[in-house]
C-alpha cells in the first residue's frame, strides 16, 4: 500500500486544467497525484448552476475517501476555492498536510482590477478586458451565492486545522486578496506562508508555476 497520496482540488468555475501541472509535476517526481474535479463543473454553465457548494463538499469528499482506501495518508492541496473545500473535508477525514495556493478570505482586489484595465487601456491592450469578460461569463449567478455562502462558513474552520499547512499566495492576484494568506496564516496553528511578487490568480498556468511547483515539493518532501 502506497503511503501518501497527494489529491489536488481546482478553483470555483474551473477545471482540472488549472491543476494538472501540479499533479503531473509530482507524479514525475514519484508522489501519488491525484486531481478532484467538483461536481457541476468542466462541462458547461447549466450543469453548474443544478449543483450547490454542499455537493460541491459531498463529491470531493467521497472522491477522497475512494482514494484513501490505497493509501496511508492523506494530503490535501487546495487551488483557490478548492483550499475552502479542502478545509470542509478536514472536518471529516483525518489530514496530514495541507496546502493552499491562492486561497480567498478575501475576495476581488478592485484597486488592481481597475490597475489592470487601465494598463490596457494606455499600452492598446486588451488582454486584461478579455480575461475579466470571460471570467464574469463563466459561472451562473446562483453558483457564485453558492461560493461565497461556502466562503463565509469555511471562515470560521480555519482556526481548527490541525495539520501542518503552506500557505501560498501571489501578491498581484487580483481575485483573491493578499491579506487572505495573512488571515489564513494567522488562524491555523501550525502554517508557513510564502508570497510571490507575479503569478496572478492562476498562478499554475504561468510562468510562476515551477516556482510554486518547487515549494510544494519541498514541503511535502522534507
Amino acid at each position: 500500500m502506497d503511503i501518501t497520496a497527494y489529491i489536488i482540488i481546482h478553483g470555483f468555475a474551473g477545471s482540472l486544467y488549472e491543476v494538472s501541472y501540479l499533479r503531473d509535476y509530482l507524479i514525475e517526481r514519484g508522489f501519488n497525484a491525484y486531481c478532484i474535479l467538483l461536481k457541476g463543473h468542466g462541462t458547461t454553465k447549466k450543469d453548474m448552476s443544478k449543483v450547490g457548494y454542499k455537493e460541491w463538499i459531498e463529491q470531493a469528499l467521497n472522491d477522497v475517501r475512494e482514494i484513501k482506501k490505497d493509501h496511508d495518508d492523506i494530503c490535501l492541496i487546495g487551488f483557490s476555492m478548492g483550499g475552502l473545500i479542502s478545509v470542509n473535508i478536514m472536518q471529516r477525514v483525518n489530514v496530514s498536510k495541507l496546502i493552499l495556493i491562492n486561497t480567498p478570505v478575501y475576495f476581488w482586489n478592485i484597486k488592481l482590477i481597475i490597475k489592470n484595465i487601465i494598463s490596457d487601456l494606455k499600452n492598446n491592450k486588451r488582454d486584461n478586458i478579455k480575461f475579466y469578460i470571460y471570467s464574469s461569463s463563466k459561472a451562473p449567478f446562483k453558483s457564485l451565492i453558492n461560493f461565497f455562502i461556502l466562503l463565509n462558513k469555511t471562515k470560521k474552520m480555519f482556526c481548527e486545522v490541525k495539520a501542518k499547512t503552506l500557505i501560498l499566495q501571489c501578491i498581484d492576484d487580483d481575485t483573491v486578496k493578499e491579506k487572505s494568506a495573512e488571515y489564513i496564516n494567522q488562524h491555523i496553528a501550525s502554517s508557513t506562508v510564502k508570497y510571490y511578487d507575479k503569478g496572478g490568480h492562476q498562478v499554475l498556468l504561468n510562468s510562476t508555476k515551477d516556482l510554486v511547483c518547487e515549494d510544494v515539493y519541498n514541503f511535502i518532501f522534507y
